[in-house]
C-alpha cells in the first residue's frame, strides 16, 4: 500500500511540475507603466552635449566642427584639452549653446535636460 501511494505521489508530481515550471508573461491590466522620468522634448534650439568628466558642469566640443569654429572667433581664451579621442574644448553650458546655435545665447535662457551623468541636451530660446 505504502509503495502504491508513493508512486501515485510521484506520477502527481511528474504532471504537475511542468506546468509550473512554464514561462508566463506578466500582464498589466491597465496597459503598461509609464516611465518613472518624463522623455525629454525639445525645440528646435537644441543640441546634445556630451559632459566633460573632470567638471561635470561643460560641454566637450571636439576640433574641427562648426561649434569649434565658433569659438575660436568669438571665444578664443576657452580652454583646449585633449584626450584618446582627440582634442576638444570644454565649454561651459552657456557657451557650449551658443556655440551650437552659432550666435549669442542668453544663459538665462538655458535649459540643460539631463539624460544621464555624461549627456545631456542643452536647449535655449
Amino acid at each position: 500500500m505504502l509503495v502504491r501511494l508513493s508512486l501515485t505521489l510521484i506520477t502527481l508530481l511528474s504532471l504537475a511540475l511542468p506546468a509550473l515550471a512554464q514561462i508566463t508573461e506578466r500582464a498589466y491590466p491597465f496597459g503598461r507603466p509609464e516611465p518613472e522620468q518624463p522623455l525629454v522634448t525639445t525645440s528646435g534650439n537644441s543640441c546634445r552635449c556630451e559632459v566633460a568628466s573632470n567638471s561635470g558642469n561643460a560641454c566637450v566640443i571636439y576640433l574641427r566642427t562648426n561649434a569649434a569654429d565658433w569659438i575660436v572667433k568669438n571665444a578664443p581664451q576657452t580652454a583646449m584639452r585633449s584626450s584618446n579621442d582627440g582634442r576638444y574644448y570644454e565649454a561651459p553650458f552657456a557657451l557650449a549653446a551658443s556655440a551650437c546655435a552659432g550666435r549669442k545665447v542668453n544663459p538665462g535662457q538655458l535649459k540643460v535636460h539631463w539624460l544621464d551623468r555624461r549627456s545631456a541636451i542643452l536647449e535655449w530660446k
